[in-house]
């Protein structure tokens, strides 16, 4: 089990993992985790012993702008901004759920579309993050803003792409359950409220909080139907098989 930071407690380590075919999935080369704004001294020196070159970061430039990367920019990491979310707001499917039901039902729905409409909006940042896998940046981060969704689905494609089994992978997407701040939460009740006002209960937003198998399934089903597959998937990507070869071979062991 990776360490757990007490400022990113959903940060952790990719590696260890087994693939389908007996390999395993490198430790060291590849972490996951919600934002890491203000890490205490302790947590700071865990994070820089792994060395990381590349933080992909997957949130808005609204996010962004309200929580810059200071720390990494401190460090002198570089940084991917990766906008996932941009596509998906622009089409106001998940919001529009919640704001005709804003209770537990309705977030859950919304959580649904959302994962529904994630494999679309990831394409290109999903390309963008194996080019560098390729040519060597690593390790790397990957990142959002809780760690749990956009990343939880892009580690799971990813996953995928090394031939780690679908158990396996939703096994490591639920392990984000209760891997949050109370900074996080908040941060998630705001942007509710500011996307459909205020008086959402509390158990609603314990539902975006969380991490469901239907969330994930959901991602998965539309890969499925609609790109034949995670192969499909990253030729939409504009990946060819001789490109994941290098991604195997680099994360592989």
């Amino acid at each position: 089990m990776p360490q757990t930071l007490t400022t990113a407690p959903n940060f952790r380590d990719l590696g260890g993992l087994p693939t389908a075919d007996g390999r395993i999935v490198r430790s060291g080369l590849m972490f996951r985790s919600e934002a890491l704004l203000e890490p205490t001294d302790a947590d700071a020196a865990a994070i820089r012993a792994h060395g990381i070159v590349l933080v992909c970061d997957l949130r808005s430039d609204s996010e962004r702008g309200h929580a810059p990367n200071a720390w990494w920019a401190a460090q002198g990491v570089e940084r991917l901004d990766l906008d996932v979310m941009a596509a998906i707001e622009a089409r106001d499917g998940p919001w529009s759920r919640l704001q005709a039901d804003p209770t537990t039902v309705g977030a859950i729905a919304a959580m649904e579309a959302t994962y529904t409409a994630l494999p679309a909006a990831a394409l290109v940042h999903v390309a963008a993050i194996i080019d560098r896998i390729v040519v060597g940046d690593l390790p790397l981060l990957i990142h959002c803003t809780a760690g749990k969704d956009r990343t939880g689905f892009v580690s799971a494609v990813l996953l995928a792409a090394l031939g780690v089994d679908h158990a396996t992978i939703l096994a490591d997407y639920l392990d984000s359950d209760g891997r949050w701040t109370p900074q996080v939460r908040e941060h998630t009740r705001q942007m509710v409220a500011d996307q459909i006002a205020e008086g959402v209960p509390p158990d609603a937003i314990d539902a975006m909080m969380g991490v469901d198998e239907r969330y994930l399934s959901a991602s998965f089903s539309v890969i499925d139907a609609h790109y034949g597959g995670s192969d499909g998937y990253f030729a939409a990507c504009g990946v060819d098989a001789a490109r994941l070869d290098i991604v195997r071979a680099a994360l592989l062991g």
